[in-house]
């Protein structure tokens, strides 16, 4: 019984006999991994076809109440606008469902991207910040943005309220 609801039929201490209960909380999941993935979606209504391809997503060991290393790499592909990138990102994610809050620490995110469209062909970018969400008190926090996009670079952080208001 994962939901820990009921008795757990088979599921005993092996030097007491008792059951043991834990539900959930007991599960550990030793990682993610999810090596050359493709996801698409067509709008055929509207004439958009979007693919993400080489989809990677791997983390480190899923373990309630402790910080998870998450890293995600994709090339996207757009038909229009005619635009393709190549994203990197990684965080130490932590999440807490009881409080109701998610932190990402030490984000960095990086994308190429080339088309046409784009001001001289291509665009370098990159963001760097710490974020926390606390759904609770319905707040956001970004410390330690670094923003880097074309001939800009931008620091700076960012505390949000109220986020249930809309």
């Amino acid at each position: 019984d994962l939901a820990g609801h009921g008795a757990d039929k088979g599921a005993s201490s092996p030097s007491t006999g008792e059951a043991t209960g834990q539900g959930l909380a007991g599960l550990a999941i030793g990682g993610i991994d999810v090596r050359d993935a493709t996801l698409s979606f067509s709008d055929k209504r509207a004439g958009q076809l979007y693919s993400l391809n080489n989809l990677n997503v791997t983390t480190g060991a899923l373990s309630a109440g402790k910080p998870v290393t998450l890293e995600l790499g994709f090339d996207l592909n757009s038909a229009a606008p005619a635009i393709s990138a190549h994203v990197v990102a990684m965080a130490s994610v932590e999440a807490n469902a009881q409080a109701k809050s998610v932190r990402l620490s030490a984000l960095s995110i990086t994308a190429k991207l080339q088309g046409d469209s784009l001001p001289g062909g291509k665009v370098d970018a990159t963001l760097v910040a710490d974020i926390a969400v606390d759904g609770v008190k319905q707040t956001a926090t970004v410390r330690n943005l670094v923003v880097n996009l074309l001939d800009l670079a931008m620091t700076g952080s960012l505390d949000a309220s109220d986020l249930d208001k809309t």
